[in-house]
Formats: structure tokens, C-alpha cells, sequence
């Protein structure tokens, strides 16, 4: 699902909703990381790392960078 609009959802209905295991948390969607720290992909490739304790109910399930230093047979045995 495109980002933007997972967080235009998100903050739409984040204040009817909280974690179990920690109810007293307000929900937050984490920031875009920096340009630099999305490279050498686009911006926003990357999302701050906020703790599911400071109310980021998101958590990478899995994921695949383009390592540069492998061939693009190995990196496609990766992505798989």
C-alpha cells in the first residue's frame, strides 16, 4: 500500500486506537529518515526507528535492499 496514504490513514484514526502493551502511549507514525540515511534510494525510502514504547505500532516484516556488492543473481536469491 503507498505510504502516503497509509499515513494519511493512519493519522486520520490514530486517536481511537492504542497497543495492548501500552495503553497509556499515544500512536505515532515515524518520520521519513533523513535523505542521507535513505541512499541510495529515494527519500523516504526509510522511516525513523521509534520504539513500539514511544507509540510506533509498525514493524518492518520484511525487506530487501540491492546490495551493490553482490552479483544480480545473489541478490535476487536474497530478494526471494
Amino acid at each position: 500500500m503507498c505510504k502516503n496514504f497509509t499515513t494519511y490513514v493512519f493519522n486520520q484514526t490514530k486517536k481511537d486506537f492504542r497497543m495492548a502493551e501500552y495503553p497509556d502511549v499515544k500512536l505515532v507514525i515515524p518520520d521519513n529518515a533523513t535523505p542521507k540515511q535513505c541512499k541510495p534510494y529515494a527519500y523516504g525510502y526509510r522511516w525513523m526507528n521509534v520504539a513500539a514504547s514511544k507509540g510506533n505500532p509498525f514493524e518492518v516484516a520484511a525487506q530487501f535492499v540491492y546490495n551493490t556488492d553482490l552479483t544480480q543473481e545473489e541478490n535476487m536469491e536474497l530478494a526471494l
